[in-house]
């Protein structure tokens, strides 16, 4: 303790002898003082000045403190040394008291030296537990982080796996369209429903369950039908049905749907091989339609 120097210091100066100057305990407490700012101010420029300056003006007090004193007791000594018996008798109480002062102050800055020591050690070990502490710290850290890593993993993991089982049955349970389409197709334009030109069109954008009427005309028509559709002729009020022709080699419906039927039309090959329909998988069903073909 800084503190418990000034104080020991200042005792000193209290008890030094009255005949001759006391030992210069004041350079003394200067030294002490500078190598306590060492240890406990280590890399602390800004507070080992601060306090290096509060020293300096204790050094100022001590020094005034004891010029005080020499000229308070200068007069008494030279009053006192009269006699030489006397003058060898206060010599040695003097010096026998400077020994005594000089192992007390001896003892008290050995005192000073084990209490800066320890707090060094102190200061030391608390670094080091500082340092465990954080090492601790961060290993935990990083533990907990690890385990918390695998929870989430092994959750998206379940979560995958769930949606997985999920999207394989929609497409079974939910059928791709709730409700049965009408398309229509006709040679001339119609301001009540919208229509195709070609069969083909219609054909091509319609799907499972849709039914294609056909109104009256003269249709181009040669194509593979492998959805399920219903193709219906409209006849109009002088009973003009739609016709259906063609002349290539291929047939005019090759049917490979599961369920399809053709009801209401006219279907003519006009060619000198090929058929007007032709079933080669699944069930078509005709109903209502005159079918002509020079290949049966």
């Amino acid at each position: 303790d800084i503190d418990g120097v000034v104080r020991l210091v200042d005792g000193i100066l209290q008890n030094a002898p009255k005949d001759q100057g006391s030992p210069d305990v004041v350079s003394l407490y200067g030294a002490v003082a500078h190598k306590h700012a060492e240890e406990r101010f280590h890399g602390k420029p800004k507070a080992a000045h601060e306090f290096m300056l509060k020293v300096e003006a204790d050094q100022e007090s001590l020094r005034a403190r004891e010029s005080q004193r020499l000229v308070e007791i200068r007069p008494a000594a030279k009053i006192e040394e009269h006699s030489p018996v006397q003058q060898r008798h206060k010599s040695a109480a003097h010096r026998a008291l400077e020994e005594e002062l000089a192992a007390e102050q001896a003892a008290h800055i050995e005192q000073a030296n084990e209490v800066i020591a320890r707090e060094v050690m102190a200061r030391e070990s608390f670094v080091r537990e500082e340092d465990l502490a954080r090492a601790w710290l961060r290993s935990g850290l990083q533990k907990g982080l690890n385990d918390f890593t695998k929870k989430q993993e092994h959750k998206f993991k379940q979560l995958r796996e769930k949606v997985e089982v999920l999207r394989e049955p929609i497409a079974r349970k939910v059928p791709q369209h709730h409700f049965k389409r009408a398309l229509y197709v006709s040679k001339t334009p119609r301001h009540d429903v919208p229509c195709y030109a070609t069969v083909r069109q219609a054909l091509d954008t319609a799907c499972d369950g849709d039914s294609i009427y056909i109104l009256p005309g003269k249709y181009e028509l040669s194509c593979a039908v492998d959805k399920n559709l219903e193709f219906v002729g409209v006849p109009d009020a002088e009973g003009n049905q739609a016709l259906l022709v063609s002349s290539g080699r291929l047939a005019i419906f090759r049917m490979v749907g599961e369920h399809c039927s053709i009801k209401n039309c006219v279907i003519r090959h006009e060619g000198p091989a090929g058929q007007a329909i032709s079933v080669t998988a699944g069930e078509t069903t005709v109903e209502g339609c005159t079918v002509t073909s020079a290949g049966g």
